[in-house]
């Protein structure tokens, strides 16, 4: 997987996802435990869908990440300008189930009182759109809203 990502990296300006298949269950434990090992990039955003055993993976650029960084650091500074700096729990691009698949953001926040415990959802998702569609990302908002059992509330 790495070796086709690496492949790719002249076309990611222009198209950042790849799509795997067939990628089953048990295919996207190895691969996060190769993600986790060093073995595969660390920066992808991965979202699988059980029922078609796809695995999409986008592969950030500079301008991508730089786009949801500053928006959530300004999320943070505001947090913490109404005194909830303690609270506004940055948790980055973690992994999270959906129905019938997972999902990365590209940045997620959540209240840490609330929420303490490591797999508890966040509340706000940041999905950025520098080499997406408007419909693309009005997608993937609908997708985080709906299938989190309502306790995504911003996208």
């Amino acid at each position: 997987m790495q070796e086709a990502i690496d492949s790719y990296k002249e076309k990611l300006e222009a198209n950042p996802y790849m799509i795997f298949r067939p990628v089953t269950r048990n295919d996207l434990r190895k691969i996060e435990r190769a993600r986790e090992n060093g073995k595969i990039d660390r920066g992808v955003r991965l979202t699988h869908y059980v029922d078609w055993d796809i695995l999409i993976l986008k592969v950030p650029t500079a301008k991508h990440e730089a786009a949801h960084r500053r928006f959530g650091q300004r999320l943070t500074v505001r947090a913490g300008m109404m005194g909830l700096i303690d609270e506004f729990c940055d948790v980055g691009g973690t992994k999270f189930p959906v129905r019938r698949g997972s999902k990365e953001g590209d940045s997620s926040f959540k209240p840490q009182s609330i929420r303490p415990r490591e797999s508890d959802r966040p509340t706000i998702v940041i999905e950025a759109g520098w080499s997406q569609s408007l419909s693309k990302l009005r997608i993937d908002a609908r997708r985080w809203l709906e299938e989190s059992g309502d306790q995504v509330k911003i996208v």
